[in-house]
């Protein structure tokens, strides 16, 4: 699991993806009204688009669409 920047995380996901480890990540996003009616923090994941602020804010790298 981590969490920080996105460049961070980025580059958390390559490492455990290189050594085959399981990853969960916690996205920082701008959480304006923090129940997904304002869709700032919209994330993009093999679901569709979800908000980081309702459906997270930790989601398991495979899900993530970056």
């Amino acid at each position: 699991m981590a969490c920080g920047p996105t460049p961070m995380l980025a580059a958390g996901q390559a490492l455990c993806e290189t050594y085959g480890v399981p990853c969960q990540l916690s996205l920082e996003e701008r959480m304006a009204c923090g129940v997904g009616a304002c869709l700032c923090c919209v994330e993009k994941t093999t679901e569709g688009n979800l908000c980081v602020c309702k459906e997270g804010p930790v989601f398991d790298v495979k899900r993530l669409l970056w």
